[in-house]
C-alpha cells in the first residue's frame, strides 16, 4: 500500500458510502490541515469514488466546524494525524495484500474508550494481529474417560466480526484410525484478542456464540450431570462450560488479566443497515421463484443461483430484525455469563464492574474451575 492517506480517502471512507458494506458514517475529526490535505487525494479519474469521497470529507468538515452534528453526537477525535496514519499503515500491512474490507470494518470494534483514543485502538488491533501465533491452531489438551479427548480449534473470522479469531472447545472420540470421522460435541466459540499492556498479557473477550452446533448424543448424555449442575434460567450451560474451559486454558498460559468490552458503539447501526439490506435482497425473489429454488436445493442442485438464494435466506434468518438481540447478546448477556460463572466457580475476581466503575468488565483469574474434572482420566489410570 503505497500511500495510506490515499487509500483511506479512496477506499476506506468511500466504502462507508457504498451499500455493499452496510457501514454507518463514522465521523473522524481531523485537524484543519490534515482534512484539507485529504481532499488532495480524491481520485478525479473515478467519478463515483470522487463523488463519494468528497461527500464524506465535506461531512467531516461540517463536524469539525460545528461539533454539533454527526451520528448520535459521537465523534472519533484524531489526536495525532501522523501517528494515526502510521498505525493504520502498520495494521494494513498485517492484513492480506490489497484487502479492502479489513480497514473498512475494523472501526465497528470500537468501544467508548476506543473512540476517545483511536490511536490506542489501532495499537490494540495491531497487537491482536501480532499475537495470532501464541496458540496452535488445533490441539488435544486433555484425556477424558471413554477414550475421549478435549481439544480446541482456533479459526480466523471475517472482517466484520468482533475479533479476528475465535476458539472452539470440543469433546471428541479418540481413534487411532486417521480415516475415522470423530464424533464431536462442540461448545460455543469465544471471540477474543491477545495484547500486552504494561508488560503483561491481556485477553479481550468480545463475544461467545454457537457456531457449528455439533452435539453428539452419546457425549451429550455423559455431559448431563455437569450440564445440570450449571443449569440456570439465564443462559445455556454449554455457554458456561465453553467459557470456563477458555478461562482455564488462559490460566495455564499465565494469562490472568481479562477484559470484556461491553459496547461496540457503531456495531448496532451496522447491524440495522445490514438487516435492511438483507431484507431488500430477499424481497427481490418472488414467492414462486423462492419455491422453485427451494425444490431445486432439496433435489441436490448446488448451482450458483441456488446457493446464493440459500445463503441469503440463512443470512436473513440470522440478521434481519435482530440488531437488538445481537446487541443484547454482546453486552448484558455476555456480562451475565461471567456473573453466573462466578456463582458456580470461584476462580476469578471482578476488578471493574461495567457501567458503574468503568466501561468494561475486568476480571483477574486466580485459579481454575476444572469443569470437566469428573470426566478426566485419573493420573494413575491410562486409557486402553
Amino acid at each position: 500500500m503505497k500511500n495510506i492517506r490515499n487509500y483511506f480517502v479512496n477506499e476506506v471512507i468511500t466504502n462507508f458510502m457504498s451499500l455493499e458494506y452496510d457501514m454507518p458514517y463514522i465521523p473522524f475529526v481531523f485537524d484543519d490541515k490534515t482534512l484539507q490535505e485529504l481532499y488532495s487525494y480524491l481520485n478525479s479519474n473515478d467519478e463515483l469514488a470522487y463523488e463519494r469521497g468528497k461527500k464524506y470529507l465535506d461531512y467531516l468538515k461540517k463536524i469539525k466546524n460545528k461539533q454539533t452534528e454527526g451520528l448520535d453526537g459521537i465523534y472519533v477525535p484524531v489526536h495525532n494525524a501522523n501517528e494515526f496514519f502510521n498505525l493504520l499503515q502498520e495494521l494494513a500491512n498485517l492484513y492480506p495484500k490489497d484487502s479492502k474490507a479489513e480497514l473498512t470494518y475494523v472501526w465497528l470494534r470500537m468501544g467508548i474508550d476506543d473512540i476517545q483514543n483511536v490511536e490506542y485502538f489501532l495499537k490494540k488491533q495491531i497487537s491482536f494481529q501480532k499475537n495470532n501465533y501464541v496458540f496452535e491452531s488445533y490441539k488435544e489438551i486433555l484425556s477424558l474417560k471413554e477414550h475421549r479427548v478435549l481439544a480446541y480449534r482456533i479459526d480466523t473470522n471475517k472482517e466484520y466480526y468482533e475479533a479476528d479469531r475465535h476458539i472452539t472447545f470440543m469433546i471428541r472420540d479418540s481413534s487411532k484410525d486417521i480415516f475415522d470421522i470423530p464424533n464431536d460435541y462442540e461448545f460455543p466459540g469465544i471471540y477474543f484478542g491477545l495484547t500486552k499492556e504494561k508488560n503483561k498479557p491481556i485477553c479481550y473477550i468480545y463475544s461467545i456464540q454457537n457456531i457449528n452446533n455439533l452435539k453428539d448424543e452419546n457425549i451429550k448424555k455423559d455431559l448431563q450431570p455437569i450440564r445440570k449442575q450449571l443449569r440456570n434460567k439465564y443462559v445455556s450451560s454449554d455457554f458456561l462450560i465453553g467459557l470456563s474451559l477458555f478461562l482455564d486454558f488462559l490460566y495455564d498460559y499465565n494469562i490472568v488479566d481479562i477484559v470484556i468490552p461491553t459496547l461496540q458503539v457503531f456495531n448496532y447501526a451496522y447491524h440495522k443497515q445490514l438487516s435492511n439490506s438483507l431484507s431488500n435482497s430477499f424481497n427481490d425473489y418472488d414467492e414462486t421463484y423462492k419455491q422453485q429454488l427451494e425444490e431445486l436445493y432439496k433435489q441436490g442442485d448446488r448451482s450458483d443461483k441456488v446457493l446464493d438464494y440459500i445463503y441469503t435466506k440463512k443470512q436473513v434468518d440470522r440478521f434481519v430484525d435482530k440488531e437488538d438481540l445481537i446487541s443484547h447478546n454482546k453486552t448484558e448477556r455476555l456480562i451475565h455469563m461471567f456473573y453466573e460463572l462466578q456463582q458456580f466457580f470461584h476462580s476469578f475476581d471482578i476488578i471493574c464492574t461495567p457501567f458503574i466503575e468503568g466501561e468494561n468488565l475486568i476480571i483477574k483469574l486466580h485459579g481454575k474451575s476444572n469443569v470437566l474434572n469428573n470426566m478426566n482420566v485419573p493420573a494413575n489410570k491410562k486409557t486402553k
